[in-house]
């Protein structure tokens, strides 16, 4: 899973990506989360719909091996 967030850190930018991590822990603070909170997360921060890209996928495919 680190390999998948230091992807994503490059591929938005690590400003943006640290800004979206930010926005996630603050809509989430007190409740349980699923990885989609997190790509919803940076795609806010990031103006991207990245919770419909390639890296959903690539992280529910590890979650299942």
């Amino acid at each position: 899973m680190v390999i998948v967030l230091r992807m994503l850190s490059k591929f938005v930018g690590e400003d943006k990506f640290l800004k979206g991590v930010s926005i996630y822990l603050k809509k989430h603070l007190y409740s349980n989360t699923v990885s989609r909170h997190l790509w919803e997360g940076i795609g806010e921060a990031t103006g991207k719909q990245l919770a419909q890209s390639s890296l959903l996928l690539l992280t529910e495919d590890a979650r299942r091996a």
